[in-house]
């Protein structure tokens, strides 16, 4: 590694003098250019960007302490060597107090000159290292960066900070301006058991919903997206599109309904700058989201399960089954899986219609009636309605999916 001196004096012998005095290749130096007054020598600064400045205290236009000064503004990492006819005090603290590495007297002596430039180098060679040091670090940091945010995330909402610490994590990720809103996105509890026979991995829905997330929350502004250990999804925004925000959640139902045929729910907030609410909101929602079902809810969805496929299935004839008052089931069965009868049971049916679509063998009026539905008219009708899309349509884009 060569570094690189400037030689700035008025004499002209002086110049080429210490230019030739010592051996600058084997201290690992190359003297780039030589100024003969403090304006010119200023302009060499800005050009050649030397490593150290040999500078003469008189000089005309610009004397050598007037130049240091400059010069340090333009270059704040230029280290410098005075050359002085004067051993006077007074420049001796001026000197000091501009961080001067070293004062010498003309006419100077090669080994006092050497001496001084090899002390120099190794403080060159160390600033050296440590800035590749440096920079290695940044680059590895930079590299893993997601990842660290991610953790950062992850342990924000779960509560794992103080607020000094979330205050510094903010700053360290750049998180801290704009950043007011959040959100999390889940499968419906209701379909969480929503078999995709071998089409998708939990791996690959997991990739799959995330894109879709992250590419309608662009919509809406800035944003950050990661998961929890659940898998569910979750999100800071900033918002700059409100219309989007709003529809947000309509938006992501159809779109995961059509891509993906299952039912998402999605829990949004504003905790404006109060970051300590994000938790708030996180734990209230998992909360909600793991409560556990009635047990009567549980017989009634275990009774949906294996009879799903009787035409004849209807919430009377659950409630003589269950031996309980239609309303005191209508109105536990709502409380805890957030469906009517109805629509659990469309959901239930077009869940195991999936399944069967997998099997090209099967006629569609055959999936219709091994699902209870008295017509392949009705059956299609409550899938569209449910998926965005006919049976048919489904069956021909799966089978395009796997050909692909």
């Amino acid at each position: 590694m060569k570094f690189k001196v400037l030689i700035a004096d008025d004499e002209r012998v002086i110049r080429e003098g210490m230019a030739a005095l010592i051996d600058w290749d084997k201290l690992g130096f190359e003297v780039c250019c030589k100024a003969t007054n403090g304006i010119e020598a200023l302009a060499m600064i800005e050009e050649h960007r030397p490593n150290l400045l040999l500078v003469d205290i008189q000089m005309p236009l610009l004397n050598g302490l007037q130049l240091i000064e400059k010069a340090r503004e333009a270059q704040p990492d230029l280290l410098f060597i005075i050359i002085s006819g004067h051993d006077e005090f007074d420049f001796a603290r001026k000197a000091i107090n501009l961080g001067v590495r070293d004062y010498l007297l003309k006419p100077v002596k090669e080994t006092l000159l050497y001496d001084s430039i090899n002390k120099i180098r190794n403080e060159l060679l160390l600033k050296a290292r440590q800035q590749s040091q440096y920079n290695f670090a940044m680059s590895q940091l930079q590299k893993n960066m997601t990842v660290l945010r991610d953790q950062f995330l992850q342990q924000l909402i779960i509560g794992q900070f103080v607020q000094e610490e979330v205050d510094e994590m903010l700053a360290f990720h750049e998180l801290q301006h704009g950043f007011t809103h959040f959100c999390l996105l889940r499968i419906d509890r209701t379909t969480s058991g929503f078999s995709m026979t071998g089409e998708w991995d939990r791996h690959l829905l997991r990739f799959a919903m995330q894109n879709i997330f992250e590419e309608k929350l662009s919509e809406c502004g800035n944003m950050i997206c990661t998961a929890d250990n659940q898998s569910n999804l979750f999100a800071l925004l900033r918002i700059d599109r409100q219309d989007q925000w709003q529809n947000l959640s309509t938006v992501l139902m159809k779109v995961f309904r059509e891509t993906l045929g299952i039912e998402i729910r999605l829990d949004k907030a504003c905790f404006g700058e109060d970051w300590t609410l994000i938790t708030d909101y996180y734990q209230e929602w998992v909360n909600e989201q793991i409560r556990p079902l009635n047990r009567l809810t549980e017989r009634a969805v275990a009774y949906l399960e294996l009879h799903f496929g009787d035409p004849e299935l209807s919430f009377r004839r659950l409630c003589e089954a269950l031996f309980v008052s239609s309303s005191y089931l209508s109105k536990i069965f709502k409380q805890d899986t957030g469906e009517t009868f109805v629509d659990y049971l469309t959901k239930i049916r077009i869940q195991k219609a999936l399944q069967l679509l997998a099997n090209p063998a099967l006629r569609m009026y055959e999936v219709a009636n091994m699902t209870g539905y008295k017509s392949q008219h009705y059956f299609s009708a409550a899938f569209k309605r449910i998926l965005g899309v006919t049976p048919s349509e489904y069956r021909a884009r799966s089978s395009k999916s796997v050909l692909d």
